[in-house]
């Protein structure tokens, strides 16, 4: 190999990209590197080999968030909407820059998948926070209504609301109208709450969005905690979906996945004068939660799960300025 100043660099891509289609044709593109790191294995100023055969060992590092924000990083993905799709992929770029020739070579390893989102700090501190469901009136409802005839629903979720796919989220909900004490029983007989994921693809370039929701989990038990005159507690039990399946993530503009726990609690049939309850809480959800490997094995049935892994490798064009022999490591 000829003697020269060498650099070999490695640089890892975070890209999301939007298609718009109309008529079954393809009306617009949207891009956008949402992170970028880049980190130098070799470099010489001066004329010197780099010899072949020769290993560079290295880390890939992933920053926390999206550049700019605050989002974590999301995971490999595609998601298909009405007229859009998005696609979430990353790359790992190998730079090897010779000064002697006029080319440098760029092997390109497109995509690293199944990236698991991993969030530290998941274990809930003592205590919960209060939220308030607010209440929908039919339209055939009555048109003169006072604050004394209105239940208070409210929900109480763990803070902060983090959790980990496949774990339980524990939930407790209450119902108040002192004066009238009927109320909270006729109230609690039609309750649901659900774990909702909410798909998000911004086209023409962010003017427009198509919004897509299914229904991960719901809770099948609510329990009887305690009750007063004219006020009931319940407690509840929600699944996150499956171990390791569910996260949370978004770049602005672009894709986002969210998860919401839904509340309805609904007023039975014949008493229609008294309105539905309705909440959508925001709930950030992660693939696993914050641990060691021995947990992480427990958990997985003695599978660990990688964080990423090479899927495809694609050559650039041979050219005579390209080295021949480039060693890989398994």
């Amino acid at each position: 190999m000829k003697d020269c100043s060498s650099i070999l660099e490695v640089t890892t891509t975070g890209i999301v990209k939007i298609t718009m289609s109309e008529r079954t044709m393809v009306a617009g593109v949207a891009k956008k590197t949402y992170m970028s790191e880049k980190a130098t294995l070799f470099k010489s100023e001066s004329a010197t080999s780099l010899q072949a055969g020769t290993t560079y060992p290295f880390l890939l590092t992933f920053p926390e968030h999206v550049i700019g924000s605050d989002t974590p990083l999301p995971p490999s993905s595609s998601l298909f909407q009405p007229h859009a799709s998005a696609e979430i992929s990353y790359t790992l770029q190998v730079d090897i820059v010779r000064g002697a020739f006029r080319r440098h070579e760029i092997p390109r390893f497109p995509p690293l998948t199944d990236m698991p989102l991993m969030l530290p700090g998941l274990v809930l501190p003592e205590g919960m926070r209060r939220v308030d469901v607010s209440a929908v009136w039919p339209a055939s409802g009555p048109t003169q209504r006072t604050d004394k005839d209105l239940a208070v629903v409210q929900l109480y979720v763990p803070e902060p609301s983090v959790f980990a796919s496949g774990e339980t989220i524990h939930l407790a909900l209450s119902i108040s109208c002192p004066h009238s004490p009927a109320i909270p029983k006729l109230l609690s007989d039609s309750i649901g709450i659900f774990l909702v994921k909410r798909r998000k693809v911004w086209i023409n370039e962010g003017r427009q969005i198509s919004v897509r929701e299914v229904v991960v989990e719901k809770v099948t038990e609510l329990h009887v905690n305690s009750m007063l005159e004219g006020t009931m507690y319940l407690t509840a039990e929600l699944t996150g979906g499956q171990h390791g399946t569910e996260c949370s993530w978004g770049i602005l503009g672009y894709a986002a996945i969210e998860y919401i726990i839904r509340v309805i609690v609904r007023p039975p049939t014949y008493a229609n004068h008294l309105p539905t309850f309705k909440h959508d809480e925001v709930v950030q959800m992660c693939t696993d939660s914050y641990g060691t490997h021995e947990r992480e094995l427990l958990i997985m049935d003695g599978t660990p799960m990688p964080a990423l892994g090479l899927t495809n490798v694609v050559a650039p064009p041979r050219s005579p300025h390209h080295i021949s022999d480039i060693p890989s490591s398994h």
